[in-house]
């Protein structure tokens, strides 16, 4: 699920390219998920609740309940949910790159009770300016510049990954 149709455009010309047929896709909310309660051993949100903490700077704990309840809604007993959000972008040791990020991060493991890990998960470009031209538009002039002054090919990455089974 993701709340772009567009995402998901892509994501269907990728999963009609493999064949498999064990698949199905729909605009949906984090908090509404069109699936029914209990029919999932896996739930896993990518990247997307660490937006909450930007769209909604006051209430971003409640919207992220909201969807964590959403995600434990559809897990069976005994199912995991993840968490996969960001450390950094350029960094080569994970950091959240902001305050509201760290704080988010420290909810899902001190209140939620989350475990996490992560890797390093870096974008790999063909040459600095391909670098340059497909990270300007998600991380920024500063950063694109960067990657074309240094002759960067490759952008460090590390992404957190959070989880806890229910």
């Amino acid at each position: 699920f993701d709340a772009s149709a567009h995402m998901l455009a892509v994501a269907e010309q990728r999963l009609h390219a493999t064949g498999a047929a064990n698949w199905r896709l729909a605009v949906a909310d984090n908090a509404c998920l069109p699936v029914p309660d209990a029919c999932a051993d896996l739930a896993i949100e990518g990247w997307s609740f660490g937006h909450l903490t930007g769209w909604y700077p006051a209430s971003w704990r409640q919207e992220a309940a909201r969807a964590l309840a959403e995600l434990r809604r559809v897990l069976r007993p005994g199912g995991t949910a993840i968490v996969i959000e960001t450390l950094g972008t350029g960094n080569t040791q994970p950091q959240p790159p902001n305050s509201a990020l760290a704080d988010l991060y420290a909810w899902l493991e001190a209140d939620h009770g989350f475990q996490r890990a992560w890797i390093r998960t870096d974008y790999q470009f063909p040459s600095p300016q391909v670098a340059a031209d497909a990270t300007r538009f998600f991380f920024g002039d500063a950063l694109a510049d960067d990657l074309l002054a240094g002759g960067k090919t490759i952008l460090p990455e590390c992404t957190g990954i959070w989880w806890k089974s229910e």
